[in-house]
């Protein structure tokens, strides 16, 4: 099969427990308007959920492989997806993420055969767990110093990964807790600039394992970094201090409704 005949984008949804959400999802995969046929194969990777989310998914009938096996966490069944896809590019959704409109899934493809940049990012909605406000995620346009100081949130869910780049730096790190999106990013800001959908395209559903654990969000941020610039002693220890003051911030100004707003802003 030569590149051309490859699916543009391979849809990963990553799920585990997940039956009050991934009906949600492949109901917003299945009203996606798609000019061409064959540009899209979707995927679920299951770590072997003691729910009801494997058999939503199937009877949805919008995936083109289901996936149910066990894992070491998110990323790394985020991984293993990108090594079974077959198509140019990545796009990874957790179960309660959706498409913004019936014809973001077309307009995204669309833009990602225009593309020749080893990654891309889209503008996106952060709903807050159905509970809170909806807010844009501020990740375009892409400021690399910003994200890499954790001051620039970006949506993992509205970034897309060439897969042969995907592959040729590893994927995701299981080393950085829930940073690892965080890690990937900023690995890929590295390398070149994204090619930006000036768009929104995603509803990201929020209220997650990465919104709330914001603490060992922040002290993965702090690995990462430190180990990718290759700080030295001196400059972990300032590194250090710039997460706890960065946290001692947010607890300061936490209040009421402003508390997830906040997280949200600062650690993603």
């Amino acid at each position: 099969m030569s590149v051309t005949e490859l699916p543009t984008l391979a849809i990963i949804v990553v799920t585990f427990n997940a039956e009050n959400f991934i009906e949600r999802t492949a109901r917003s995969i299945a009203e996606q308007l798609l000019s061409t046929q064959g540009a899209v194969e979707i995927l679920l990777i299951d770590g072997c959920s003691s729910d009801n989310t494997v058999a939503i998914a199937e009877k949805s009938g919008v995936f083109t492989r289901v996936i149910v096996e066990p894992d070491s966490g998110i990323y790394d069944a985020m991984n293993k997806g990108a090594h079974l896809a077959k198509s140019q590019w990545l796009h990874f959704l957790n179960a309660g993420d959706t498409f913004y409109d019936h014809d973001s899934l077309d307009l995204l493809v669309k833009d990602l055969e225009r593309s020749r940049a080893a990654w891309a990012i889209s503008r996106a909605v952060n709903l807050g767990g159905g509970v809170g406000p909806a807010m844009a995620i501020p990740s375009v346009p892409h400021r690399w110093y910003r994200h890499a100081l954790g001051l620039q949130p970006h949506c993992h869910q509205a970034t897309y990964f060439r897969r042969s780049t995907f592959l040729e730096i590893g994927g995701h790190s299981l080393e950085y807790g829930m940073a690892g999106d965080f890690d990937i990013i900023m690995r890929l800001g590295l390398i070149e600039r994204p090619y930006e959908i000036g768009r929104i395209l995603i509803n990201y559903l929020g209220g997650g394992v990465s919104d709330g654990a914001w603490r060992l969000n922040g002290n993965g941020q702090h690995l990462s970094r430190t180990d990718r610039m290759r700080f030295g002693r001196m400059l972990r220890r300032v590194d250090a201090m710039w997460v706890r003051l960065s946290q001692i911030v947010l607890r300061a100004k936490v209040t009421g409704g402003r508390y997830r707003l906040l997280i949200m802003r600062t650690f993603k």
